[in-house]
């Protein structure tokens, strides 16, 4: 994610994508002209720190990852050339920052990666749930959830949990817990 594609021949809408566009928002109440709805006031609920404009390097200073390519997100609009739930969905990703979605039990990292770090804190220290795409957006997340929280988690790790095989659930493991 170090360079941005940008196509300068990008074609305007057409007047069926247009018209298919308009006729799935009145089917489903989605104002195109200030598209929100609750999943995206879902995605906002719980922030105990948001992170506006995050762009995640590397230690040779590459970028590992850019919320900042998706700020066209931000316009109230929903743009002709994208479909009105697609533009919700996108929406509600961009929400970064770490969240509380349990009060005092289960905390997400989002916007750091494709992927949300998600830890749950039980009787004996902390569950981790899937790890992030690497390990620099997974010791990211881990430090940050720390400050936020106050705590030394990284110390209190019982447990990984790997949901399934895709790299954006276990590339970032190293950056959790050592081999």
């Amino acid at each position: 994610m170090s360079e941005y594609s940008y196509n300068a021949d990008a074609k305007e809408a057409t007047v069926f994508t247009k018209q298919h566009n308009a006729a799935f928002a009145q089917q489903f109440a989605i104002d195109l002209e200030d598209a929100y709805n609750s999943e995206v006031a879902l995605a906002r609920r719980g922030c105990l720190k948001k992170l506006d404009g995050f762009r995640l390097k590397d230690k040779t200073g590459n970028v590992v990852w850019d919320l900042q390519a998706y700020d066209f997100l931000k316009q109230q609009a929903v743009a002709d050339t994208v479909h009105p739930s697609l533009w919700l969905n996108g929406k509600a990703n961009i929400e970064a920052g770490v969240f509380e979605v349990l009060a005092g039990k289960i905390y997400q990292v989002r916007g750091i990666d494709v992927a949300n770090l998600t830890f749950v804190r039980s009787k004996t220290g902390w569950i981790v749930i899937d790890v992030t795409t690497n390990t620099e957006a997974a010791a990211y997340g881990l430090r940050i959830i720390e400050e936020v929280l106050g705590e030394n988690i990284r110390d209190h790790i019982r447990a990984v949990i790997i949901s399934h095989s895709h790299a954006d659930h276990f590339g970032g493991i190293k950056g959790i817990v050592s081999p």
